[in-house]
């Protein structure tokens, strides 16, 4: 891939730099959509995939047992 600058590593740098920054962007942006899909039993499982109940109900648990606010966000933050 060529740049103006000519240098390759920088360019490869900035690239995953952005790109992390625009997943995270993304996640922050979809995570009350996708709060208030899991706190609805009729729509939870029919738009969520089953591997994240595991992650999203340890979360939940923690909330409510730790008190522990924003342990989901936190999860759906980190979550690839």
């Amino acid at each position: 891939m060529s740049t103006p600058s000519g240098n390759d590593e920088v360019w490869e740098i900035l690239h995953n730099v952005v790109e992390k920054a625009s997943r995270r962007l993304y996640n922050s942006n979809n995570i009350n959509l996708l709060l208030w899909i899991y706190k609805n039993p009729s729509l939870r499982s029919q738009l969520l995939a089953p591997w994240i109940f595991p992650l999203l109900d340890n979360a939940n648990e923690q909330e409510v047992t730790l008190h522990a606010k924003g342990r989901i966000r936190k999860v759906v933050k980190n979550t690839p």
